[in-house]
């Protein structure tokens, strides 16, 4: 409710009125879906006051129809705030559709079986549309919401953590299914009451008049459930493209090695710049500003990739050049847990990190002694040059075998070659 507040402060504790506009100053991303979501809640209300001056022609339904846009604007406020602070926070970076789409349907159900128990004569083709809009929002959890955190809370609340009530009633179909019960009881009680103020009896089955509508709505409210199992095969999908496009960098980073003698401190030139970044991957990039490759680690004799699949099952996949995949259940923070991933014990941190930036190990004997003698660092030999070098010393020594003398990669006759030169 804290879009609510900020408009009732505005408009009476500083006499001010701002718009849509004034609130999203915020200039990413973010600024269109915060324009959109402010802007229906914010013109709601007078959608719905026009609608009440229209219907006060007609006395009879005013009282009912005052009631629905009190409901319907608290919770366009409720949905609003809920879709603002979700999609704000970084670890639901890629859901936003998702979270966008859910609290739509949200919201939809809270009009549509608000106005179904109010109006009588609609409740059969609200149930319809409600229906229909239900099945083609269940898609569109499956694609957007894949499987993810965010979608298995919504639907879950925690209880896939915790069976416990606290985590259950985090989840919005719960909560849902709970307001449609409060406001049918509270509906029972007012036909009781009238009948009894305008009749002077008291009929009990008119406290139950309305359940049959409330259980019509809450068996369509549990269908999105089956949304989640399917995202779950899309969220299988994301891991299968990005393991595959890492599997074929650790091929190239795996040929490195093999010609020069170490793994490569950064991949950049050995991602497919014209290819598409897997989604998962993309998901990584943007924690870290937007770099490529910060999913891999290295020391000289070593490499780890590593990224966090943020699933029902949230955890990491990791992959080193000793050992092939495997996935690490994990809530912990990706800087907490890349040590760990990476069988890396807390010796190798500093060169694991600084090749991970594409650094020197300051730590290193070799390179403290270059800096403390102001003196450059040796590139390593790599394989092909020495394999360059052991040929042009083999062509030079068919006619100065003498080099022989100081090269350890000399034939085993080298002796006998100097001695047919230059005699014994």
């Amino acid at each position: 409710m804290d879009l609510l507040t900020f408009y009732i402060n505005s408009i009476f504790g500083f006499l001010s009125f701002p718009g849509p506009a004034d609130i999203c100053k915020d200039e990413t991303g973010l600024r269109s879906y915060c324009i959109g979501i402010s802007s229906f809640a914010f013109y709601l209300p007078f959608i719905a006051l026009f609608a009440c001056i229209l219907l006060s022609l007609k006395p009879r339904l005013v009282g009912r129809f005052i009631l629905f846009s009190i409901i319907s604007v608290l919770a366009a406020f409720i949905y609003a705030d809920n879709i603002l602070k979700s999609i704000s926070e970084p670890s639901n970076y890629g859901f936003e559709t998702y979270v966008l789409i859910f609290y739509s349907w949200c919201f939809f159900f809270v009009v549509i079986f608000t106005f179904a128990l109010l109006f009588k004569r609609a409740t059969n083709n609200l149930f319809l549309v409600f229906l229909s809009a239900t099945i083609i929002s269940s898609f569109a959890f499956v694609y957007y919401g894949r499987g993810s955190f965010e979608q298995a809370t919504s639907l879950l609340g925690g209880a896939f953590i915790n069976l416990n009530l606290k985590f259950i009633l985090k989840s919005n179909l719960i909560q849902l299914g709970l307001f449609a019960l409060i406001l049918t009881c509270i509906y029972g009680l007012y036909s009781l009451i009238k009948q009894w103020v305008s009749k002077g009896n008291v009929i009990p089955e008119l406290f139950f008049e309305k359940f049959r509508v409330l259980s019509l709505f809450t068996i369509i409210l549990l269908a999105p459930l089956i949304s989640l199992p399917f995202g779950a095969l899309k969220n299988a999908q994301d891991v299968e493209k990005a393991k595959a496009f890492i599997d074929g960098i650790a091929k190239k980073a795996t040929r490195y090695y093999y010609e020069n003698g170490e793994y490569p401190k950064i991949i950049d030139e050995f991602i497919d710049k014209s290819a598409k970044n897997p989604r998962l991957l993309k998901r990584h990039e943007f924690f870290t500003y937007g770099i490529k490759g910060t999913y891999y680690f290295s020391r000289s004799d070593k490499f780890c990739f590593l990224f966090q699949n943020p699933a029902q099952k949230f955890g990491y996949y990791s992959l080193t050049s000793a050992r092939e995949w495997r996935f690490t259940p994990s809530l912990d923070s990706f800087d907490n847990v890349y040590i760990q991933m990476c069988d890396e014990s807390l010796e190798g941190t500093d060169q694991l990190i600084s090749n991970h930036l594409g650094m020197e190990n300051p730590n290193d004997f070799l390179n403290s002694k270059a800096i403390e003698f102001n003196s450059p660092n040796i590139l390593p030999e790599s394989k092909i040059s020495s394999q360059e070098l052991d040929k042009k010393i083999n062509e030079y020594g068919k006619d100065h075998p003498e080099i022989f003398q100081y090269y350890g990669g000399r034939p085993a006759n080298y002796k006998e070659l100097i001695e047919e030169k230059y005699g014994k």
